[in-house]
């Protein structure tokens, strides 16, 4: 929810909009597969995924896009938005960052044999998850 409106999506392929105060719907969209997950809201924007692999971003005010991108399979993770970054995962076993206003950012990936676990957080310190 944001500025007074609930969006949600649906087994149809559908995200709607609805006024949280009356659940009058403001505006619907259709996806090219399911909406399984919750859409993220950020900076007057909606982001979710749908099954067909696509990540939209439409005007949270009208519902009208913003962008799209097409992954390598379905896309029903649910964004993260974290420091102006949009971040998606996708059953290509990728996970895909976005910069708010669009574009793909550039992530650097990180070098697995450079990659050593910080013992001081294991449970044996006191510290749980």
């Amino acid at each position: 929810m944001a500025r007074g409106t609930v969006y949600t999506g649906s087994k149809y392929g559908k995200v709607y909009a609805l006024n949280a105060a009356t659940g009058a719907k403001e505006w619907s969209y259709t996806a090219g597969g399911v909406v399984g997950s919750l859409p993220a809201v950020a900076n007057g924007v909606v982001y979710f995924g749908s099954a067909d692999g696509t990540v939209h971003a439409l005007n949270a005010a009208t519902g009208a896009v913003e962008w799209r991108y097409t992954t390598g399979n379905s896309v029903l993770s649910s964004p993260a938005v974290v420091n102006g970054t949009v971040y998606v995962g996708s059953d290509d076993q990728k996970v895909y960052a976005f910069d708010l206003p669009g574009g793909m950012a550039a992530i650097d990936r990180p070098v697995l044999g450079q990659l050593h676990p910080d013992c001081a957080l294991s449970p044996q310190n006191g510290n749980r998850p």
